[in-house]
């Protein structure tokens, strides 16, 4: 429970990790050139929804902060509201109240799982 309440919490103080550039010499330039504010990368920059708070978007893939799973992209943000679903319910359902979209029965089982 200690868990589910540090993580979010995380979410809810928003993205605070700035991305480390790649090492080396070419590296480090190509790195610091890719990295925007935020440590989010340039071709990430319009993913504004608030599933993406929980996922790391200073990364090519996006990969979750809690497991580090990278779910596929090819179905839109669908695999990463399953994933986040089936492996970090109480994370989902914060981030579903936070946008606004829990029912009644999703409002019953958060308070439960934060008790």
């Amino acid at each position: 429970m200690e868990e589910i309440a540090r993580v979010a919490a995380e979410l809810e103080a928003g993205r605070d990790d700035a991305a480390a550039p790649a090492e080396g010499a070419e590296g480090a330039a190509e790195g610091a050139a890719a990295i925007a504010i935020n440590g989010v990368l340039p071709q990430h920059k319009r993913k504004s929804g608030v599933v993406w708070s929980a996922y790391n978007l200073s990364e090519e893939k996006p990969s979750c902060t809690v497991c580090g799973n990278v779910p596929s992209p090819t179905g839109g943000t669908s695999n990463y509201w399953s994933h986040l679903f089936v492996h970090h319910r109480a994370i989902w359902l914060k981030l579903k109240q936070k946008a606004g979209a829990l029912t009644g029965s999703g409002e019953a089982e958060l308070s439960a799982l934060l008790k």
